[in-house]
């Protein structure tokens, strides 16, 4: 009787003992599963990150553009923007336009507009639009409160091909005109459009509508628009210049280098190196007496450019004149 009492508790203890094993190997497996599925989330925001680098640095050279700051994640899954300005630089185009100051440009429909900093605008079939075609939105000079898409020029008065805005944000056409006394033409410059900029109280958070379009986030509030005067809160408008995008190369490269340090401590493996590009013999010589920087191909039947290397013959013995000192 008291043998079957300690097997019974032997069993209890050994059942015991497997149940907590197999509950700690349940724990263990949930945790191991939790480290991967953290360790994929943590290699997918990387690469991410690393896409925001490449992004910004495809589009240095996009007038308007601007760059993402990669280390910097929001909630709704993408890259805080960088709202530094860029630099100005003239052109030779009078449409062209920048702004100084943190305003944006309207284009597209006026109930649904799309906001840039790009500045590109030239006239199509009339109207100024900007380089995806899409029209350049403001104001005319009889409507001040109505936004309203650049006009379409009439072809009932005889224009100029001048076309230029001011500061402020004012396109001016110098029509010619016909003076009915003299009969005499005569030049006059009229104001016809007045463009509107938009400012934003978060423009960091807004998102991207294309490269250089934008629109508003949930967290980048309503957009203010209006005219340059009479406040100048929203930047002026530099004619004839462009900005350039605000990506700083070398701290793209910086923020690639740390971010591909750290895939690699993550455990991502490695790129495989690049093949080393096949030899490729010259074919050009340089002529007797000639300058060394202008060089000249080789005549297609030249010896020069397939001779095989000769070779001496290797002697094997050494005689007593070989090694006599001359």
């Amino acid at each position: 009787m008291k043998h079957q009492r300690l097997m019974a508790a032997l069993f209890i203890l050994l059942g015991t003992l497997a149940t907590g094993w197999r509950m700690g190997e349940a724990h263990a497996a949930s945790q191991r599963a939790d480290s991967r599925r953290e360790l994929a989330a943590a290699l997918a925001r990387n690469q991410a990150m690393r896409e925001e680098c490449f992004h910004n640095l495809r589009n240095q050279f996009t007038p308007g553009f601007r760059g993402s700051q990669p280390l910097i994640w929001l909630d709704q899954g993408r890259a805080q923007i960088d709202t530094r300005q860029g630099q100005i630089f003239a052109t030779q185009t009078p449409t062209f336009l920048a702004i100084n100051g943190p305003g944006f440009f309207l284009v597209g429909p006026p109930e649904a507009p799309v906001y840039t900093r790009d500045g590109r605008f030239t006239l199509r079939e009339g109207v100024l639009c900007d380089s995806l075609g899409r029209a350049l939105l403001g104001y005319l000079p009889r409507q001040p409160g109505q936004l309203v898409a650049f006009p379409r020029q009439s072809p009932d008065l005889v224009y100029s091909t001048s076309l230029r805005f001011d500061e402020t944000g004012v396109a001016f056409r110098d029509l010619v005109r016909c003076d009915p006394v003299t009969g005499q033409p005569y030049t006059e410059s009229v104001p016809i459009f007045t463009l509107a900029l938009a400012s934003f109280p978060n423009p960091q958070l807004l998102v991207r509508c294309g490269e250089t379009g934008f629109l508003p986030g949930g967290q980048s509030g309503e957009p203010s628009i209006g005219p340059v005067l009479p406040h100048l809160t929203r930047g002026v408008v530099v004619p004839g210049s462009l900005e350039l995008a605000n990506v700083d190369f070398n701290q793209q490269a910086l923020w690639l280098g740390a971010l591909r340090s750290q895939a690699g401590l993550l455990g991502e493996p490695a790129p495989p190196p690049a093949a080393p590009a096949p030899y490729q013999a010259p074919a050009h010589f340089m002529m007797p007496g000639a300058d060394p920087l202008q060089l000249a191909p080789f005549p297609p039947t030249s010896p020069m450019r397939a001779r095989p290397l000769q070779l001496a013959p290797l002697k094997t013995t050494l005689t007593l004149t070989d090694l006599a000192v001359r």
